[in-house]
């Protein structure tokens, strides 16, 4: 969705580093707050020129967070597998985020103060306040538990790509369990 957060470098060298490593690396912008699919035909015309500009026939996305919501239905909503090699997300919620339910109001659950203040502070700080912004709603609703379950029927993943999906579990929690309680895969 951006580049930078404020001051911050949203990808922290990752597009130099893959430059560095040979790989021709282009960095799309959409709003930063917006439902998945205003955002996704955002990155279309995107995808286009830089197929065009690079001679290239296919792209490799890496996405992150809503990002990968975005990329999926640019794939399998908007046709565009034929131009898509692979997808990689990063800290995607494929199948929507509990803690979006909570701030929506859609589910109660602990911490509803901690999140409505991290909500305000940190779009009130870099965008603007959440329940006065439709785009800051419309994004959350995206990332719902709810919208991705239909989501994810609705639009599957297309057979010609090759999906990799990355997430990590932080240290504020972790016990040195081997794996995760509930998880597919092993931490």
């Amino acid at each position: 969705g951006f580049e930078n957060i404020g001051p911050l470098e949203y990808y922290y060298g990752i597009p130099e580093l893959l430059t560095e490593n040979g790989y021709e690396v282009h960095v799309t912008i959409t709003d930063p707050f917006n439902s998945s699919e205003n955002r996704a035909d955002q990155l279309a015309p995107q995808i286009d020129r830089i197929l065009a500009c690079s001679c290239r026939d296919k792209v490799n996305l890496i996405a992150h967070s809503q990002g990968g919501i975005d990329a999926r239905l640019l794939i399998s909503g908007l046709g565009y597998a034929d131009r898509v090699a692979s997808l990689t997300t990063i800290s995607t919620p494929h199948r929507g985020t509990p803690i979006v339910d909570v701030a929506l109001g859609l589910t109660e659950g602990p911490g509803q103060l901690l999140i409505d203040m991290f909500l305000r502070v940190f779009s009130g700080v870099v965008y603007g306040p959440p329940d006065e912004d439709p785009n800051v709603q419309a994004a959350m609703l995206s990332c719902s538990t709810g919208a991705m379950a239909a989501f994810n029927e609705q639009y599957p993943n297309a057979d010609s790509v090759t999906y990799y999906s990355y997430a990590g579990l932080s240290g504020v929690f972790a016990d040195g369990r081997p794996e995760c309680e509930g998880a597919e895969l092993p931490r």
